[in-house]
């Protein structure tokens, strides 16, 4: 990527990350979307969304924390799995044509899920979770997500609603610190097996996602109503993975 495009993009992702901390993530998922058009090798690409996620997600978590929507005993589980699991799975050396498989499948996934996906109903406490299925849930989710390059909330956040352990805006609270803990796990196995960052890149977009991050944790975590955001991005999800399935089908 050129320097030119490079300081283009980063408003673009600053967008994405108000966009995606208004609802608790980290917008692993639609850096990874976007990036994509130029580079789609994992090795470049995994990392550069992890750094951000941990960037955006500290926010989000910061804005939900002081508005007393965490609950450490609810979370702990979720977030000691999550970076264990999140660790193992980045440490996984990935084929390129593989990664791109697995990148296209969430994507599509993904963009299904928000251009779909109904107002889930709140639950106000925690229903019979106990800690060894959140344990479970949040390692499985989290070395999926180190495997793909994602944060993991987006997978992690609709699970824990619909099983009733957690309201909206707990849910938000502990997508939010989950994703900083399994990116930054992520990262940590990224450097155990000799990885680097693009610091350039990171210095660019860091800027643009935190002051995005901010605006859209403050604004989520008091009145927010992303259901159309989450549309627009479900469409730029879906988008590049049907590209990325052509690019496939066309070298194949």
């Amino acid at each position: 990527m050129s320097a030119l495009t490079m300081w283009l993009v980063a408003p673009l992702l600053g967008l994405v990350a108000a966009a995606y901390a208004s609802v608790g993530l980290g917008g692993g998922t639609a850096y990874l979307s976007l990036l994509a058009l130029w580079d789609s090798h994992p090795d470049s690409l995994r990392p550069v969304a992890w750094t951000l996620n941990c960037v955006v997600s500290a926010i989000g978590f910061a804005n939900y924390y002081r508005r007393g929507h965490f609950d450490w005993r609810r979370a702990w589980a979720f977030l000691v799995s999550g970076l264990i699991g999140g660790a193992c799975g980045s440490a996984l050396p990935l084929d390129v044509a593989l990664f791109q498989i697995l990148l296209t499948v969430t994507l599509g996934a993904v963009g299904l899920r928000m251009l779909t996906g109904g107002k889930a109903e709140p639950a106000a406490e925690l229903r019979r979770a106990g800690w060894i299925a959140p344990l479970a849930l949040g390692g499985a989710v989290g070395f999926v997500s180190g495997v793909i390059g994602i944060g993991g909330g987006i997978i992690l956040g609709p699970i824990v609603i619909a099983l009733g352990w957690l309201d909206t805006k707990r849910t938000a609270a502990m997508t939010s610190i989950y994703i900083f803990v399994s990116s930054a796990g992520a990262l940590g196995g990224h450097f155990a097996r000799g990885g680097s960052l693009d610091l350039d890149q990171i210095a660019a977009f860091g800027v643009f996602v935190a002051v995005g991050g901010w605006v859209g944790a403050r604004w989520g975590a008091g009145k927010a109503k992303p259901k159309t955001l989450r549309r627009v991005f479900g469409v730029v999800a879906l988008s590049v993975a049907i590209k990325l399935a052509i690019g496939m089908l066309w070298t194949a």
